[in-house]
């Protein structure tokens, strides 16, 4: 699997370091770290596409991948519009696991016992349970608030795990 992942990276990873632009900081010095950083961002985006995200463990190891990705963050401007465009999605996709490993954390254990009435799902169609349930639990035993930060972290890992998906009906709830 790492081989074709590596194999389908490599491309991408020629268009990206030849299309850099040419600025003080932008110099081949950064072609290693942009590497680097190529890397760290495909095997973040495929753990999170193949990873249980109602696993407390997993989320906590995805937050830490987002924690370690931060310093590659520092030289998106020498990348090219594109590719700027899909590291800003990943990095949101990030902040999603920040919010959610760290602020929605008590919120998440005062839900804790509503898992049996109120499933949520990580798919397109069920994200938030049947007939949205898990809205209506966490304003009830959390607040307005973390069911919004909930709401939208959800729809960007969605965005990334499912692109298919229409995430918009999501943001009315």
């Amino acid at each position: 699997m790492l081989n074709s992942l590596t194999f389908l990276a490599f491309p991408a990873f020629l268009i990206i370091s030849i299309s850099t632009k040419s600025a003080p900081k932008c110099e081949s010095l950064n072609f290693r770290r942009n590497t680097k950083c190529l890397f760290k961002e495909i095997v973040l985006a495929n753990d999170i596409v193949v990873s249980n995200l109602s696993d407390k463990q997993v989320l906590e190891k995805l937050h830490s991948s987002c924690e370690s990705l931060k310093r590659c963050y520092e030289t998106m401007p020498c990348q090219n519009p594109e590719v700027i465009q899909k590291v800003n999605k990943l990095k949101l996709v990030s902040e999603s696991f920040t919010f959610l490993s760290e602020n929605f954390l008590v919120c998440s254990q005062k839900i804790e016992n509503m898992r049996g009435k109120c499933k949520p799902r990580t798919t397109c169609d069920n994200m938030f349970g049947d007939n949205n349930c898990a809205k209506e639990g966490i304003i009830n035993k959390c607040s307005k608030d973390e069911w919004i930060g909930f709401r939208d972290s959800m729809i960007w890992i969605m965005s990334l795990v499912d692109p298919h998906c229409s995430l918009e009906r999501y943001r009315k709830i």
